[in-house]
């Protein structure tokens, strides 16, 4: 079940009266007034002072005076528990997982150090239940601020460093929950800097690579280019595609990843890359390895959409085929199906400026055979269910419109019985 907003409503706020009685000397930290510190990466917060995370059994608040995270817990109806759990100084990053299971903090640590003794920058992965713990702890050599969450909950990706020597194409992929020695979790790669810092990161889904054995892939979406990561191997090298040449002089800049895995007999696993205020787009298909450094090749394709696309999406035209990737275009109020195989171009006229695409298949009907697409937009107040099936002389089924009198900005999924993930 999927449900509309036009807004994103304030976190609600808890207060927590903290009383505490001693004797003898304590610690001075102990009598400073609680802060939660900043969070601007929150934004259900406005206020971005509120570091607190709920997890699937349990809420996490940091208390940066004492280096610590509060996990609160229910036991039991009405009761509340709280265990105090250490972290390291100068935390940078306090988030979840997507599934909420698990608490990440990511911090700096005295810096600069001087000394052995001075604390180093450290990762910390804390058990999000109702018996938080801590699950795995990750000592750095330099100073990071960012961190990248695999919505897999494979991987992490931590990189931003500002260490003496800093280089913002260093990245540590942390494997996450595997065996073995903590050191072998922790690979550090550098891309070459030619092409301008990292700018987004996509994880790809397992795709069936041909000639190898399937694999994810890590896209790192740069300021000129894209640098592809092989996560099955990371001793290889990555792979780079470069970008077009502007008529200024400038190189385009990528905007968005989107991927598949491909059909069967009809097209080989594809990347999809959206340009920033250009009407082309980029096909990358993935093809096997040209040689024995790496297990895959790309061959790129460029396609004009006649427009500025807002968003991109793998849609499929029949069950088990017919994918097609579509690509809204609001100037023109229409959307474009590209063929992959061939790099036709379909025009759809939606008559509104959609510029958004939720494929919502499974929550409408599993057994429709082509997808179903919600249009929406914040520059319309209509939305549209968009029946990618075709039909003689159309490149699809149908477009159901409806005015509903607000402009849509996020969709969010309700969970039922059927799809109660969270």
């Amino acid at each position: 079940m999927t449900r509309l907003t036009s807004y994103v409503p304030a976190l609600s706020r808890l207060s927590l009266l903290l009383l505490s009685v001693g004797c003898g000397s304590r610690p001075a930290a102990f009598d400073s007034a609680f802060d939660p510190g900043v969070d601007t990466a929150t934004p259900t917060d406005p206020s971005g002072k509120m570091q607190v995370r709920g997890l699937t059994g349990s809420v996490a608040l940091l208390d940066p005076a004492l280096n610590q995270v509060m996990m609160f817990t229910s036991p039991e109806p009405f009761a509340l528990s709280t265990e105090r759990l250490p972290v390291g100084r100068n935390v940078v990053q306090f988030t979840s997982s997507l599934d909420r299971q698990k608490l990440f903090v990511l911090s700096r640590g005295v810096t600069p150090r001087y000394k052995a003794t001075d604390e180093a920058p450290q990762l910390r992965v804390f058990d999000g239940s109702s018996t938080p713990q801590e699950l795995e702890n990750f000592e750095l050599q330099d100073p990071y601020d960012k961190l990248e969450i695999d919505p897999q909950g494979e991987w992490l990706i931590v990189h931003g460093s500002e260490g003496l020597v800093s280089n913002p194409n260093e990245l540590i992929l942390v494997h996450l929950g595997q065996s073995g020695a903590t050191t072998t979790k922790l690979r550090s790669k550098t891309l070459d800097s030619y092409a301008g810092k990292p700018v987004r990161f996509t994880f790809t889904s397992r795709l069936a690579i041909p000639g190898a054995t399937p694999r994810r892939l890590l896209v790192v979406q740069r300021e000129k280019d894209l640098a592809i990561i092989d996560l099955e191997d990371l001793d290889a090298p990555e792979i780079t595609v470069g970008l077009k040449q502007l008529a200024n002089g400038d190189y385009a800049s990528p905007l968005d990843v989107v991927f598949h895995d491909g059909i069967t007999d009809e097209i080989n696993p594809m990347l999809a890359v959206q340009l920033a205020n250009d009407s082309d787009v980029y096909l990358l298909t993935i093809n096997e390895g040209k040689d024995t450094t790496h297990a895959l090749s790309l061959d790129p394709n460029l396609v004009d959409v006649g427009g500025v696309p807002s968003e991109l999406d793998f849609v499929q035209t029949r069950k088990d085929g017919g994918l097609r990737l579509a690509a809204l275009v609001p100037s023109k109020q229409v959307a474009k199906l590209i063929d992959p195989s061939s790099g036709r171009v379909l025009d759809v006229p939606l008559g509104a400026a959609f510029s958004k695409i939720r494929r919502i298949t499974s929550e409408v009907s599993e057994k429709s055979g082509e997808d179903i697409a919600l249009l929406y937009g914040e520059s319309t107040n209509r939305i549209a269910f968009w029946h990618l099936g075709t039909t003689t002389g159309t490149p699809y089924r149908s477009i159901d419109a409806y005015t509903i009198g607000i402009n849509v900005s996020q969709v969010f999924d309700i969970p039922t019985e059927q799809n109660a993930d969270f």
